[in-house]
């Protein structure tokens, strides 16, 4: 009987402890006051970046995917131009 019960207040302990770890109501009851955000992983043409906000108040943080920027070709130059026998050629420029 007596290690059930040590059982089921270690359970119980355990329980209230993961509350608070969890529960940032306790620290923003009004919810969080996030700062501007820091970008913390660039977006390249290719791979999607991240954008990191902290809670002014607790100090939580949450993160946000900035989207991938693609590719940027510039303008079509053409660098040797078609004639009515010969196919031209063209190049993209960044």
């Amino acid at each position: 009987m007596k290690k059930a019960l040590k059982i089921l207040v270690l359970v119980f302990v355990i329980s209230v402890l993961a509350m608070t770890v969890v529960a940032c109501d306790v620290d923003c009851p009004n919810g969080h006051t996030w700062d501007g955000g820091t970008v913390t992983k660039q977006p390249t043409c290719t791979e999607a970046g991240e954008k990191t906000y902290t809670c002014l108040s607790c100090g939580e943080t949450k993160t946000e995917v900035i989207a991938a920027t693609g590719h940027d070709y510039g303008e079509e130059i053409a660098e040797v131009p078609a004639t009515c026998t010969k196919t031209g050629t063209a190049a993209h420029y960044q």
